[in-house]
């Protein structure tokens, strides 16, 4: 585990709130809620940190448990060693007598048939018994690629919750955090700068603020926005990125309902589960905290677009057929360009 991936060193920010409360809980009772808790996001944006900030904190508690916090590269790899060894039994009793396995980056087993099948078994044993199972992925389960169904339709059993690139505000903590950890001063303008200049990732973001700082110390220069613009190139826009109103266009097209009634305070069926449809989609596909989607859809409180996301994705795991219209819209939403808005 990572010694300084806490709680306390996490920002929490619209981009990963829900995923932070769903960590904190399972602290709090592992085993009881959301098991097993599937966290999913970009690389670099802070599911290895969550993931080790909830070890962290149940080893602090009583009582002592047994975990294991690894990569699904090595649960492969040490799965490969007991074949070989003829060591399997070993290999099972040391996953399988675990109180909570944290196993990060699980897309990593699609297309290995064989460490799918001894995961499965583990992941029942564990389950059955009531022990703590916490995934991360780069990917919700659905869009895994050559991931057994078995096991797809385990990792949907439980809490999906999602990790996107943080929010500007956010972006800003990060950097102070980071800087009052190393005894730095930052200013505000500097801070600005360098989020706006690094990449969308907290990885790229923390790459920049060390690049900055090692200057500072290394060449003796001051810490300004001049030293920043010297170091870092502006980032450009990304191509093609989705935005709210391309989402809510295809949505309206699809479901034959206006934008403004998406955006309204209608409270029919039809025009209540296209919403929220239309704010899942904004939640996933584009780069859009939950304040920020609130105000999209009629200036809402952003906790409308957190039950919304809740209750879709609830839908998709136990509905097949939401999960295929979801499927459908998002192909088409990446593939095709947006209609035009029907007011």
């Amino acid at each position: 585990m990572v010694p300084n991936y806490t709680f306390e060193s996490f920002v929490v920010g619209a981009s990963n709130e829900v995923a932070y409360q769903a960590a904190l809980a399972v602290a709090e009772s592992p085993g009881c809620r959301f098991n097993p808790m599937f966290l999913w996001g970009g690389v670099g944006l802070g599911k290895t940190h969550l993931v080790n900030a909830l070890a962290h904190a149940l080893l602090a508690r009583p009582p002592r448990r047994r975990i294991a916090c690894l990569p699904a590269e090595a649960f492969m790899n040490t799965l490969i060693a007991a074949l070989r060894q003829d060591q399997m039994g070993s290999f099972r009793d040391r996953f399988r007598d675990l109180d909570v396995l944290i196993l990060d980056d699980v897309q990593f087993l699609a297309g290995k048939e064989r460490t799918q099948e001894e995961f499965f078994h583990t992941f029942n044993a564990l389950h059955a018994s009531g022990r703590q199972i916490v995934l991360t992925s780069d990917k919700p389960p659905h869009a895994i690629a050559e991931l057994e169904q078995r096991l797809r339709s385990r990792f949907e059993g439980g809490l999906i919750a999602d990790i996107h690139p943080p929010t500007p505000p956010t972006r800003l903590a990060i950097l102070m955090r980071k800087a009052a950890a190393q005894d730095v001063d930052l200013p505000a303008e500097v801070a600005a700068l360098i989020a706006q200049r690094s990449g969308p990732s907290v990885r790229e973001l923390e790459g920049a603020l060390t690049r900055v700082l090692a200057t500072v110390v290394l060449r003796g220069a001051p810490l300004t926005t001049a030293l920043v613009e010297t170091l870092l190139s502006p980032v450009a826009p990304v191509a093609g990125l989705l935005s709210v109103e391309a989402i809510q266009a295809r949505v309206s097209q699809h479901f034959r309902v206006s934008v403004t009634d998406l955006k309204s305070h209608r409270r029919d069926r039809s025009v209540t589960f296209a919403r929220q449809i239309a704010m899942y989609l904004s939640r996933t596909l584009a780069e859009v905290s939950f304040p920020s989607i609130a105000e999209k859809f009629g200036g809402r409180d952003h906790s409308t677009v957190m039950h919304a996301v809740r209750m879709v994705e609830n839908k998709r795991t136990h509905d097949p057929g939401i999960g295929q219209l979801l499927m459908t819209l998002e192909n088409e939403l990446r593939t095709r360009p947006a209609p035009s808005r029907a007011e």
